[in-house]
């Protein structure tokens, strides 16, 4: 049965396809869905924050859609930005994103922050040393998720910390958590 749908999908014209999606968007989708930004510094829990948000059939978060690693960074805002005002299926109530402090130009954050319909969630780590650490290592290992299956051994979690730049490494975080906070400052956060 599922040999005989796929060759009837694959016999569809592409023209079809796109009035078909179309029209099933049009009555079942919709764009009134909640926006959310989840914004912070690499090795802060983000990606464990998101992975659990992600457990929601309510909830569809995008992981770093402004990073250097999937754009220039500079280029293609308001095409990334375009997707998080696409429609979705009506189970969807909530579409965000993970934010890291630099994946913006400041005329891209001014770009962002002309959008008030976001609810933020400033995510911090308490202990920035770890954070700094915790960067290191997963440079190091070129590993910047956990899960069961890779677990990192002990010798490959030493680091060492250049202290000569280590007080820099801690007041740029500290200036970029102070600085989101004041672009925020009338928001609840």
């Amino acid at each position: 049965m599922n040999k005989i749908l796929n060759q009837l999908a694959l016999s569809i014209p592409i023209e079809y396809k796109k009035k078909l999606k179309s029209a099933y968007e049009s009555t079942f989708a919709r764009t009134n869905y909640q926006r959310l930004a989840v914004i912070g510094h690499a090795r802060t829990g983000s990606n464990f924050l998101l992975d659990g948000l992600g457990t929601s059939n309510a909830i569809k978060m995008y992981h770093e859609i402004f990073a250097g690693h999937n754009r220039e960074i500079g280029q293609d805002f308001e095409r990334i930005f375009a997707t998080l005002y696409e429609k979705q299926p009506r189970n969807i109530k909530i579409v965000g994103f993970k934010l890291f402090y630099y994946h913006l130009t400041e005329q891209e954050w001014n770009d962002f922050l002309f959008h008030d319909e976001f609810s933020i969630i400033h995510i911090i780590r308490k202990n920035k040393l770890r954070t700094i650490a915790s960067l290191d290592i997963a440079f190091k290992t070129k590993q910047w998720s956990a899960d069961k299956k890779s677990e990192i051994l002990r010798n490959n979690k030493n680091t060492i910390l250049d202290t000569s730049q280590l007080m820099q490494r801690l007041e740029k975080i500290e200036n970029y958590e102070d600085l989101t906070r004041k672009r925020f400052q009338k928001e609840v956060i």
